[in-house]
């Protein structure tokens, strides 16, 4: 016996983050910050764990605009600030 299901996509949200969209062509996102960042920093890890990405996100900054497009896979998209750090994951299709 064999069941089949459809593929959904859908937005990813762990621990406070949303991304849109995920996935995302690896040129741009927009996110919101969990309560109580007011401007973190921005770290993109492959799984492998190399650092790809990092930058500020300031107080009303919701964009993330890539300088170079992020290559097809999955991130690990982490925000600190102080003692507090969330992680998500991004879809690079």
């Amino acid at each position: 016996f064999r069941e089949v299901f459809r593929t959904h996509l859908t937005n990813y949200e762990a621990k406070g983050i949303f991304i849109y969209p995920n996935p995302t062509d690896g040129l741009e996102i927009y996110l919101s910050k969990p309560e109580g960042l007011e401007s973190p920093d921005v770290f993109i890890y492959s799984l492998s764990g190399n650092l790809v990405f990092t930058g500020k996100l300031e107080e009303h900054q919701s964009k993330i605009q890539f300088s170079h497009p992020l290559p097809k896979g999955i991130y690990l998209l982490k925000l600190a600030e102080g003692s507090q750090n969330f992680t998500t994951r991004i879809a690079v299709q």
